[in-house]
């Protein structure tokens, strides 16, 4: 399976304004299997995610990103992994704070 994010770059104000970016799951004929979601790097503080779907059974989740004002402003780069009986995938997206 592969994934893709439409936006591998995202741009957020500190003010608890929650962003979201579709990701797609594409899968190869021979597996068909549930891919479960997680960020596997650190966050940094008052950045908080979570996904619409998880594990995606489907062809798509959403990243729900949200920005509190106890971020600090800069760039950071997080990973975002899929996992299934088939291995893991991972991207990376860059969210940019200010």
């Amino acid at each position: 399976f592969a994934l893709a994010v439409a936006q591998p770059t995202v741009a957020l104000v500190r003010d608890g304004v929650t962003g979201a970016y579709p990701i797609t799951v594409s899968r190869n004929v021979s597996f068909g299997g549930a891919v479960s979601m997680a960020v596997t790097s650190a966050l940094p503080a008052g950045v908080f995610v979570s996904f619409s779907v998880n594990p995606a059974a489907g062809t798509d989740t959403t990243l729900f990103v949200t920005v509190t004002n106890r971020a600090a402003p800069g760039t950071v780069v997080i990973i975002v992994a899929g996992s299934s009986a088939v291995g893991t995938v991972s991207i990376p997206i860059s969210i940019t704070v200010s």
